[in-house]
């Protein structure tokens, strides 16, 4: 049986993900794979900050797992950063396959 994939309207991590003008959230069985980019933590017209100490940390990736019950996400299991919109989603596309087979076996 294939596992219950749902998608969210806001981050789902970070805890300053409302300066955050780019974000992904889907839950794949018990996994949270979260993306949120685009960071501007003085206001949407400030300049855009990176998410690491990279230079081009501009988007990151993490993946949780996800306890459905109380809404709380456990330990981080996987962290990425991206300097590119294209890059953090095509990642968080893979991710979202990736755990789908695992939840699959």
């Amino acid at each position: 049986m294939a596992p219950v994939v749902k998608w969210y309207g806001r981050a789902g991590h970070f805890c300053a993900a409302y300066n955050c003008q780019f974000h992904l959230h889907t839950h794949v069985g018990k996994y949270c794979i979260s993306t949120v980019g685009e960071y501007h933590p003085n206001g949407p017209h400030g300049k855009m900050e990176t998410l690491g100490a990279g230079k081009n940390d501009f988007y990151e990736t993490m993946v949780f797992e996800h306890d459905e019950l109380t809404g709380d996400n456990g330990s981080e299991l996987h962290c990425q950063r991206f300097g590119s919109l294209q890059a953090a989603e095509a990642y968080h596309m893979d991710l979202i396959n990736e755990y789908m087979n695992k939840e699959n076996k």
